[in-house]
């Protein structure tokens, strides 16, 4: 990851477990993150092969709740 050379604190919106990895990739950044209780099981299933199959497949699928999917209409 390419961050701003000058910048030494960034603020990260992504799954916490993430975070960790960045934070042991990029050392000398302070790395906040947005929101240290954002964990998502389903995010640590997705295997680089889940993705090859969906891609490869076509299979293209994006589950929500129902009350998330009317809102979102």
């Amino acid at each position: 990851m390419d961050l701003h050379p000058r910048a030494g604190i960034f603020i990260i919106a992504i799954e916490i477990g993430m975070v960790d990895r960045l934070r042991r990739e990029i050392p000398g950044k302070t790395l906040i993150a947005a929101d240290p209780n954002a964990e998502y099981p389903s995010t640590k299933r997705v295997m680089l092969e889940n993705i090859y199959d969906a891609l490869r497949d076509e299979i293209l699928v994006v589950k929500v709740e129902e009350e998330i999917g009317l809102r979102a209409v």
